[in-house]
């Protein structure tokens, strides 16, 4: 998820030259910069997923230190269902992020600025929003779903093993 938010999702080409990543922005219009607010606003919502991600590496590398130095690392496997299950009730979150914030966002950098008069065709440029192979692409909900799904499941299965008596 880190790698995800922090590069580039879409690239607008046009009259408006940037990029646009779930954690930043850089936009101009012919040449001076711009402020997108709503961008801004995706930003800061997603600081929460960033720490969550981050405890989530923590968390896993603490687990794996453990357990290779033949220690109890029952414990960080419990660290990592907290995880599963933060992650679970982040999905909305992530969710409205990703499909309502910045998809919405970006689409409105699609612009057509030329305009037709009676005395003919005014050229003033236009713009186009293009997703970034492969972030663009792996930010779409049911793949983002899908990963965290199969996250959460896993995490599960492991603190029931380790946490059943053995008979």
């Amino acid at each position: 998820m880190i790698y995800l938010a922090l590069t580039p999702a879409y690239v607008v080409d046009g009259v408006i030259r940037g990029y646009v990543a779930l954690t930043h922005h850089e936009l101009f219009f012919y040449g001076t910069p711009v402020r997108h607010d709503t961008l801004l606003s995706a930003s800061l919502l997603f600081m929460p997923i960033l720490m969550l991600s981050t405890y989530l590496i923590l968390a896993g590398t603490a687990t794996q230190y453990l357990l290779f130095k033949g220690k109890d690392f029952s414990v960080g496997a419990k660290w990592l269902f907290g995880g599963a299950l933060s992650a679970l009730t982040s999905l909305g979150l992530i969710y409205a992020i990703i499909s309502k914030v910045i998809s919405v966002a970006t689409t409105s950098l699609n612009l057509d600025l030329n305009h037709v008069t009676s005395a003919g065709t005014l050229y003033l440029g236009s713009s186009r929003v293009s997703l970034v192979y492969p972030t663009g692409h792996l930010l779409s909900p049911p793949i983002v779903f899908s990963v965290i799904l199969v996250y959460i499941i896993l995490a599960v299965i492991t603190y029931l093993h380790l946490t059943s008596s053995p008979s």
